[in-house]
């Protein structure tokens, strides 16, 4: 059975534990005479009585202890981390009103407040937001540190712990991957600036530094990312980054496109009949698939085949697009000055641009014995042509060289 004691200041009797009274270890039962209550009532008087004087001695004492307080209120939170949340969580639920009334006088004061000390660099400011954090906790509703100390304060933190502040974001941005995003999505819908798209629209090239009209993909290959939907470099200088990275690494580019090809057979052979069918029709198309069937005869006969479809081109040109022989503008065909089973190679010393009656008609016959016996020989013609191969005096000048 638990003892009863008499409060020695209000005379009630209370049950004599710890609940009702505070201890004292030289009493006789380990407790001290007046009770809890009394003990607050007569607390709250002293501290109304001398609230100046017990004001300047907490301050004073503050002062002389800053470091021993600091480190020991920093222990206790990291210690009590948890207890210290769930408290300040209930807290703020229970008492809703009077801190939002607290912030209201916050507020007011702030306003009255004209001038405020920072406490780290001992420069005056005017006490407004921007010069002082937002503490509501604190008299004027702000920070005691200005912007600049905490920003050094800051910097100094973050070149300490930056492994730690590196772990801590990674964490966070694992743990609220999904926030973040909507959080991101949501300020660019709201901050998204939108502009009137010029009627010529402008693009320069990243590599070269060349501007080109961006209306379409004349110039630039598409790219959705990109201003106006399309590359930063043009298809000039993509091409030669393509060639220049196959050349250096032809080995890997060439495994990896037989892997390709064997494994999308079917699209691939698609996709080339497509290709072929439509790029077969253009003249350049033309120009090279005449080329490489002639290459592939001169090859078949051990002979030089070194002529390229810009030759090709070039040859046409020169003839202004007309047969070397007759001078219609039928459609010109590859003809070999000395014919391939005379050991005529495939070079520029040895192509005519003809047409089809003529080149067939010719065949593998010499030319001074068929083309003076032709209705449109001409003299001139035929000096043009020989002095275009590089013959003089039946010798072509080319072959000495």
């Amino acid at each position: 059975m638990c003892e009863m004691k008499t409060c020695s200041k209000c005379g009630e009797s209370k049950l004599a534990t710890s609940e009702y009274f505070y201890t004292r270890k030289d009493n006789g039962d380990g407790l001290r005479n007046d009770c809890k209550i009394c003990c607050h009532e007569r607390g709250k008087k002293y501290f109304q009585e001398n609230k100046e004087a017990l004001n300047d001695s907490r301050k004073q004492y503050y002062e002389d202890n800053k470091k021993v307080i600091s480190e020991y209120q920093k222990q206790y939170r990291e210690e009590n981390k948890d207890y210290l949340s769930v408290y300040s969580k209930k807290y703020r639920e229970s008492n809703k009103d009077p801190l939002l009334d607290e912030r209201e006088e916050y507020a007011a004061s702030l306003q009255k407040l004209s001038m405020k000390q920072c406490s780290k660099c001992g420069e005056i400011y005017p006490a407004t937001s921007d010069n002082f954090g937002i503490a509501k906790r604190n008299t004027g509703g702000l920070k005691c540190v200005c912007k600049k100390c905490s920003a050094t304060e800051r910097k100094i933190y973050k070149a300490k712990h930056q492994e730690q502040i590196k772990i801590q974001n990674s964490i966070y941005k694992e743990v609220n991957r999904e926030k973040i995003r909507f959080k991101s999505q949501v300020y660019r819908d709201n901050h998204r600036i939108i502009k009137e798209e010029p009627l010529v629209k402008e693009k320069t090239c990243y590599v070269c530094k060349v501007a080109f009209l961006a209306n379409d993909d004349t110039y630039f290959h598409k790219k959705p990312s990109g201003k106006y939907g399309l590359a930063c470099i043009c298809k000039g200088c993509s091409k030669k980054r393509g060639r220049q990275y196959y050349l250096d690494n032809i080995e890997e580019a060439k495994k990896r496109g037989t892997a390709y090809y064997f494994k999308n057979l079917a699209k691939t052979k698609a996709y080339s009949k497509e290709w072929h069918a439509v790029y077969d029709k253009t003249e350049k198309g033309r120009n090279v698939k005449n080329t490489a069937y002639e290459r592939r005869r001169t090859r078949e006969h051990n002979l030089d085949n070194n002529f390229t479809p810009e030759q090709w081109e070039q040859c046409k040109k020169d003839f202004n697009r007309t047969c070397a022989y007759c001078e219609t503008t039928k459609k010109l065909t590859i003809e070999h000055f000395i014919p391939v089973s005379k050991l005529g190679e495939l070079t520029s010393a040895n192509v005519l641009p003809a047409c089809s009656s003529c080149n067939s008609s010719k065949g593998n016959r010499d030319f001074k014995t068929w083309f003076p016996n032709q209705p449109f020989y001409s003299p001139e013609r035929e000096q043009k042509i020989l002095s275009y191969l590089g013959y003089h005096n039946g010798i072509q000048q080319l072959s000495l060289m």
